[in-house]
């Protein structure tokens, strides 16, 4: 008997070895070192307004608004916090991920 992965009238439930995609985004950081968001953020135009239980930052940008951003006092800060943040934020992720590779 044939299995059933091998019938022409179904797909394999996996992609061939042959046509495996390697993804060329760099990935979200889970876990993320403070200090080193905050040396992206800084990149980014963020400075540090106040230091406590939480970090307050500001960018104040071209036309004159300020941009307001909160992050956890942690010192990692997660991956779910981090992408959330910086959508409220308005970064992109390809910018943020450019200055954390930097940082």
């Amino acid at each position: 008997m044939v299995p059933f992965w091998k019938r022409s009238w179904l797909k394999p439930p996996f992609p061939p070895e042959h046509l495996t995609v390697i993804s060329t985004v760099a990935k979200f950081p889970v876990d993320a070192p403070s200090d080193r968001v905050l040396r992206a953020l800084h990149a980014l135009g963020f400075a540090v307004v106040r230091r406590g239980n939480h970090i307050s930052l500001a960018r104040t940008e071209p036309d004159g608004i300020q941009t307001p951003m909160t992050l956890p006092g942690h010192r990692t800060i997660k991956g779910s916090t981090l992408r959330t943040v910086l959508t409220q934020s308005g970064i992109a992720r390809e910018d943020f991920l450019r200055a954390y590779e930097q940082a």
